[in-house]
């Protein structure tokens, strides 16, 4: 198993570690998951749940081949499952999009 702690230094912060932060910060994504993500991210999707529930996850827009290789799109986002969206959902989801935004054009 690889050792997923290596992928992640404190400082200075990489983009994937940012986009980490702000599903903690406005969506309650577990910190015990950052690991994982830095090692997994970028890819087409990657549930990390927290206060979405089990379908909150954060997605590319798109993901295309070339050569054999999977790449990913840097437009991304975060949703959950439409059957589980509510109102307080729904803010968490439009602010973490916000700052998601932000960041790619900041």
């Amino acid at each position: 198993m690889p050792n997923l702690t290596a992928t992640h230094s404190p400082e200075p912060k990489n983009t994937n570690s940012r986009i980490f932060d702000i599903l903690v910060e406005e969506c309650a994504a577990p910190e015990s998951d950052r690991p994982a993500f830095l090692y997994n991210w970028p890819c087409g999707e990657y549930r990390f749940q927290g206060a979405l529930g089990f379908g909150g996850k954060i997605r590319s827009r798109s993901t295309w081949s070339l050569n054999g290789e999977r790449h990913h799109s840097p437009d991304f986002f975060v949703d959950c499952y439409p059957e589980d969206l509510t109102p307080e959902r729904l803010e968490m989801i439009t602010n973490a999009n916000r700052r998601l935004e932000e960041l790619r054009h900041g």
